[in-house]
């Protein structure tokens, strides 16, 4: 606004413009600044949407992504409680079955987690690497745990990188449907984050547990967390 005054000063002593033409009142800061605060800032006290599955919908997702492909079943089972984009990063060498961990490494400015498997996520690593990772494993290779392209070629003999966040988006949509879930646009993956998030708060966990389950800064909200360690080997 000082800009456009400045500019009518300008063309008013060139005589572009009539003198008594984009003359503002004196209190013109006071006015605009009332019509933010009662105009522009009432728009802007809402509350964003957080959509979230149900822990229902959760386990039948997570149970489902199986039957998808089996790399989204391991996906989804490590996981579903971080966030997806950086999961299918993840390499071999990120499993430490001796410590029973699993490393999420960070991405920019999204920290990674290091975070402790429970039995069935246990006993999901070794179905898959008894399963489509047997080949890779044979071979003693630091390989990503996703591999991209057709899977039966990916787990053949090399590995030529982790499979797309476009492919992570539609194996979820096809889960959400053979689990009978509704699609709800914006809601993916984060809503299951957002469900695991309600859960520790639910048991009543500590904040560095919460922040492990959100993948957050901090246990306020579910994003990228806990510093990673160094790798463990397999």
């Amino acid at each position: 606004m000082s800009r456009v005054l400045a500019v009518a000063a300008c063309l008013r002593d060139e005589g572009k413009i009539h003198d008594t033409a984009c003359i503002p009142p004196r209190r013109w800061k006071l006015e605009l600044a009332g019509f933010w605060k009662d105009e522009v800032g009432s728009r802007m006290n809402y509350k964003p949407s957080r959509p979230r599955h149900s822990a229902k919908e959760l386990r039948s997702i997570v149970d489902h992504s199986w039957h998808v492909d089996p790399r989204f079943g391991l996906m989804m089972e490590l996981g579903f409680s971080l966030r997806l984009g950086q999961v299918r990063l993840s390499r071999r060498s990120d499993l430490d079955l001796q410590a029973g961990t699993f490393t999420v490494h960070g991405d920019g400015k999204k920290e990674g987690a290091v975070i402790q498997l429970n039995e069935v996520q246990l006993e999901a690593v070794q179905k898959a690497l008894g399963g489509y990772l047997r080949v890779l494993e044979a071979i003693e290779a630091d390989y990503h745990l996703f591999p991209g392209g057709r899977l039966r070629q990916a787990v053949a003999h090399v590995d030529d990188g982790p499979c797309s966040r476009m492919v992570i988006g539609k194996w979820f949509r096809l889960a959400e449907k053979l689990a009978g879930v509704a699609h709800v646009p914006g809601r993916a993956a984060y809503g299951l984050r957002r469900q695991a998030v309600d859960g520790t708060e639910e048991l009543q966990v500590s904040d560095r547990a919460r922040q492990i389950a959100g993948g957050g800064r901090t246990s306020r909200r579910p994003t990228p967390s806990m510093p990673t360690s160094s790798r463990s080997g397999p």
